[in-house]
């Protein structure tokens, strides 16, 4: 099992690697970004934001918590779909889904990468924006933060693999990334508190592993709160992974059945 693992994340790491410009870009976008929030931060007073959001290091941080965990959500959300895409054209896809081995498994393997990929993604943009400016996480609770990365991340996989089964009865064109990914920014508090909403809004967002993500997130990271008082975030993330892992194989394994019924995967 051990041999395979390291394979599909060899395979998935090469196919971003193959990419250059790819990664470059993604480099600089993160950096301009940074950069821009770092600017935009210089409008929006402490005072200001202290009034709707409990802090004490200003709008930067704030903000720059919400992209770094956003992004590397969008990451988990999306990375099985990609990874399904970019192995479309060498027609490795069918006979790997018709070998003895479980499309289970397969899934479970093919999600390693965009686990890992996640937590790269939220560290580089920890890291540039700690560079760009005087932030400081000397009192960060990182445990806290990695429990509620990894679980905020499985969540999001959960999610990825029912577009991963639209992917496969589609191939193209993925409406369901689509609404996640831009409910989940809107709704979930990445640039502004909550608390802006409108109180309906605000109901729907706890909906989100996003919202329930950001706000453990930063209470970790900027306030350093122990694990009990992250424990309503670490139990929403936890219960929505232990329902939603399950129904997202479910759903993967009937699209991959009607797709074998329909000679979909011939096209793969």
């Amino acid at each position: 099992m051990r041999e395979k693992a390291w394979g599909f994340f060899r395979r998935d790491l090469l196919n971003d690697l193959s990419s250059r410009f790819s990664l470059i870009l993604q480099l600089l976008n993160v950096a301009l970004t940074v950069s821009a929030y770092v600017f935009l931060s210089q409008l929006i007073l402490k005072d200001t934001l202290s009034q709707w959001y409990p802090n004490d290091q200003g709008y930067f941080p704030f903000v720059l918590v919400g992209m770094a965990t956003n992004g590397a959500m969008l990451t988990a959300l999306t990375g099985l779909s990609r990874s399904l895409q970019l192995q479309q054209p060498s027609g490795v896809l069918k006979p790997l889904f018709f070998s003895q081995t479980e499309s289970t498994v397969v899934l479970f393997l093919s999600s390693i990468y965009p686990f890992v990929r996640a937590v790269v993604d939220l560290l580089i943009y920890l890291i540039v924006g700690w560079a760009f400016t005087d932030l400081n996480f000397a009192r960060a609770n990182l445990i806290g933060a990695g429990l509620l990365l990894s679980l905020s991340i499985v969540a999001f996989c959960s999610l990825g693999l029912l577009a991963a089964a639209f992917t496969v009865l589609f191939k193209y064109g993925n409406p369901f990334l689509w609404v996640i990914g831009s409910s989940s920014w809107f709704l979930g508090g990445v640039l502004y508190p909550m608390h802006l909403l409108p109180l309906p809004l605000r109901w729907i967002a706890e909906i989100f592993p996003l919202t329930h993500a950001l706000r453990g997130m930063r209470a970790a990271l900027l306030a350093g709160a122990p694990l009990t008082e992250l424990l309503v975030p670490v139990a929403f993330l936890t219960a929505f992974s232990i329902v939603m892992v399950p129904l997202g194989v479910l759903v993967f394994n009937i699209g991959l059945r009607r797709a074998r019924v329909n000679g979909l995967l011939n096209e793969w």
